[in-house]
């Protein structure tokens, strides 16, 4: 049996967990280039190349503790 790990799959995961999925672009423009989840406590863009997650950004938005920008 094989596996089946999709953005399909993920995202409605998520969306089963009470998160809110939007598509996200790169800096505005038209290109696609994955999907964005925000909260009051962080905001993380992804994407799935095959089988592999793709962190494309992270940014806290808790004023406590560190505060954290990622690009990938």
């Amino acid at each position: 049996m094989v596996d089946t790990f999709n953005d399909e799959v993920l995202n409605h995961y998520l969306e089963q967990k009470g998160y809110t999925i939007q598509k996200e672009f790169l800096c505005g423009s038209a290109f696609f280039i994955g999907w964005r989840i925000e909260t009051s406590f962080f905001s993380l863009a992804y994407r799935l190349d095959e089988q592999e997650l793709i962190l494309c950004s992270f940014e806290a938005r808790n004023k406590q503790g560190l505060t954290a920008l990622f690009y990938h």
